[in-house]
């Protein structure tokens, strides 16, 4: 101690030193680390609560992304069914549609091929009553009613008859 008594120091001095640090230790510890480690504590356990709470924020946003996945590939494949029933419906219409102007083609051509037989018959009766008009007109003016009518008229239609065959 006498080493330290030369240089000025004196043992007091040292215990003064060390009781003035030690109240400034004391005071500090109370008003500053309490305090300071008070705050780091709430504020450590409020980023524990935030971190959890976006985990779950995470896990529930993950769930419903895998539910709308899962939701839009259930109406994907719903809507691809869907066009394709309609596509089979669209060609079943089709057919159904060709069919039938297929067998109102037919009846059409059917009933058209009919009148015109109506019209050619009704025509080469006409026809076949002028002609058989008009040839036994010639032949009665050719025999100057020698031989009867209804005798021309027979051989007429008989020769005509003969003559379709």
């Amino acid at each position: 101690m006498e080493g330290l008594s030369t240089m000025g120091i004196s043992p007091q001095s040292i215990l003064i030193y060390l009781a003035g640090y030690g109240v400034l230790f004391v005071i500090l510890f109370k008003l500053l680390y309490k305090p300071i480690n008070t705050y780091l504590e709430k504020r450590q356990s409020n980023i524990k609560l935030t971190l959890e709470e976006v985990e779950r924020i995470k896990s529930e946003f993950q769930a419903k992304f895998e539910a709308i996945k899962d939701e839009k590939d259930r109406i994907h494949a719903e809507l691809s069914e869907k066009l394709a029933n309609t596509e089979t419906l669209l060609e079943q219409k089709r057919l159904e549609l060709i069919n039938d102007m297929e067998a109102k083609r037919a009846a059409l051509l059917d009933k058209t091929q009919k009148e015109i037989q109506t019209q050619k018959d009704t025509l080469i009766s006409s026809v076949e009553g002028r002609l058989k008009d008009v040839i036994a007109k010639i032949i009665m003016e050719i025999t100057y009613n020698q031989v009867p009518q209804d005798v021309i008229g027979r051989s007429v239609s008989q020769s005509w008859n003969e003559y379709k065959k």
